[in-house]
Parts: C-alpha cells; structure tokens; sequence
C-alpha cells in the first residue's frame, strides 16, 4: 500500500502502474543480501532473518505482480474473486508440490556418499529445481515455479542443515554469476530516456519507500517479535532489490507495451531506479549501520583487546608479581649478585 501511494502521487502514475510497480519492488532480493550479509559480518540470526525474509516475500510479490498484470490486461473481463483464487492456487499448489520435491530431494541427497566436491549433488539439486520450476509453470501457471523452487530449497536446508557443506557454497557461487550475468542483461534494454521522464518524484518516491515505507512495515510487522530497537532500526534500513524485480519489470514492460498501454517503460525506468538505489545506498550505508547499532560478529567492542595467547596471560602475571626482585620466580635458581 506504502508503494502503491508513493509510486502515485510522487510519479504521477497511474493507479494501476502504481499497483503493478508496488507489487514489483515489495519484495527484497536474497542474492543481492546474501553476499552483502557476509561481507559485513552480520550476526548470524539478523542474517538469517534478513535471506528468509527474502526467499519467503520475492516469489509472492511475483505472483502477485502477475495477478496485478492480468487485472491491468482485462479490466473489464478480469473476476476479481477468480485473480484472488488463482493467486492462492499459484501459491499454494505450487508451495506444496515443492514442499514434496523438497522432501523428495533430501532423501536422495541423504542416499549420496560425501565428496569433497559435492558435484553429484549439485547437479542434482539443480536439475530437480529446474524440472520443478518448468513442471510447475506448465501445470499450475506462469510464476508459480518461484514459490516451488523456494520452498523446496526451505526443506532441503532444514532437513539438512548439518550436511550442506561444500554445497552451499557452490550453490551460493552459481547465484553471485547468474546475477552479474542477468542484471546487464536486463539492464541493457533501460535507456536514459527511461529515466529522464521520472524527474525529483522518482527519487522522492525511492527515497519515501526506504525511509517512511520500509521502516513503518518492520516496525507494524515486528510487533510482539521480540527484536530490539537496534534489529528492528537495521531490519528498516536493509532492503535492496534484487533481480526477480529487473526481471519482472522487463518482462511487463514488454507486455504492456505490446497492449498499448502508456507509462510502461516509466514503470520499468522507476524499478530499475529503485534496484539502483537502494543497492547502492544499502551497500555503503549498512556496513556502518550495523557497526554502529552492535550488530556485527567476530569484531572485538571498543576498548576491548584480544585475548593473549595460550600460556601468555601466566607468565606476565608471574613477571609482573615478581618484577623487581633479586631472586625472580619461585623455583628458579636466583641470579648471581653482580661482582
């Protein structure tokens, strides 16, 4: 709702663009977080909660920017109880055929002897997450692949969370290349021009849904979660979007363009702005960020020192109680007197 506001009155886009651009940037991008995460040494459970809340939000906001598309498409054929039904059942159906794809792939991954690679395993999971994707687009509908693919990850990294190893690292280095492939790819077809025409109101908007939108919903969402002021101040600043939003956007532009529906490429200009900031903003400001509010593991707190080595703290004790005496430590011979 914050989006769909602030896309309309700062961009002057029309109630349905701004509907379809909300629904586009609702979600944050795992793969853009996931590498920034490690960077900045992020405390494991703020980590942890920042790449669920990713991998759980960015397949609903897909579907649920598709169902927006269809309705901008057909606005006078479109049911609105048949959009909300096929939403749940792009959702649902496809949640559970992943929930058992992902059980299914535990037990295979379980059956496999370790490697030291671990490249039976990956080529296994990328071909079960392919065929589910496809499999699930064909039966169920368009984007119903994404909350399959995510929630059959969910279960394979909870059943085995011990056993990922090398695996997980591979996975995750496949992700950083499929990303610094795709996005000048999808970056290649905004021009200038896409964003000439968004003016101050595209960064007013940008700059509303990161400081007013973004912390009103972690705040509104985090109630009754336990979090502190410090997480919940973190979780508010921390949101980039990453590339499901350059994909969707390129993919509607092209569609309404096709129905000859004015203001596509200024939705597409205004998701890419959007991408563009809030990556850039968020990679130079939450290192700092998360410094300053205590949020970083590994680093020792002002003020503190590290810790001597084994064995060392004793001995400068004992140097320290017996500095200055003739005799030195108990148990050693005393030095000679000099002549």
């Amino acid at each position: 709702v914050g989006g769909l506001l602030m896309a309309h009155y700062w961009d002057q886009l029309s109630w349905e663009l701004a509907a379809l651009f909300s629904a586009v940037v609702s979600a944050t991008g795992p793969t853009v977080i996931a590498p920034l995460v490690r960077q900045m040494r992020l405390q494991r459970p703020m980590a942890k909660l920042l790449e669920g809340e990713g991998l759980l939000v960015e397949p609903i906001a897909a579907v649920g920017a598709l169902v927006v598309l269809q309705w901008i498409l057909e606005p006078f054929t479109a049911n609105y109880g048949l959009l909300v039904v096929d939403l749940l059942n792009r959702l649902g159906l496809g949640s559970l055929l992943g929930a058992l794809a992902g059980g299914l792939l535990s037990l295979l991954l379980r059956c496999l002897p370790d490697e030291p690679t671990d490249s039976v395993r990956l080529q296994l999971c990328l071909g079960t997450l392919m065929l589910l994707s496809v499999g699930c687009e064909q039966l169920i509908g368009p984007a119903a692949g994404l909350p399959a693919a995510a929630v059959a990850g969910f279960v394979v990294g909870c059943v085995l969370e011990s056993r990922l190893g090398e695996l997980e690292t591979q996975l995750s280095q496949l992700a950083q290349l499929a990303v610094t492939l795709l996005f000048p790819l999808l970056a290649a077809d905004v021009t200038l021009s896409d964003f000439s025409p968004l003016g101050w109101g595209g960064i007013a908007c940008v700059l509303s849904l990161m400081l007013v939108v973004r912390p009103l919903a972690v705040i509104l969402g985090s109630i009754g979660s336990g979090l502190s002021w410090p997480q919940k101040i973190f979780l508010g600043w921390m949101a980039p979007r990453g590339i499901v939003s350059a994909s969707t956007a390129s993919l509607f532009a092209l569609r309404l363009e096709e129905a000859g529906i004015l203001g596509a490429s200024r939705v597409q200009g205004l998701v890419f702005l959007t991408i563009l900031m809030t990556v850039i903003l968020n990679g130079l400001i939450a290192p700092l960020l998360a410094r300053w509010l205590q949020l970083t593991e590994g680093l020792p707190a002002a003020g503190d020192h590290p810790p001597p080595p084994r064995g060392e703290a004793p001995r400068r004790a004992a140097d320290l109680v017996h500095a200055g005496t003739p005799e030195g430590p108990p148990g050693l011979p005393s030095s000679p007197p000099p002549s």
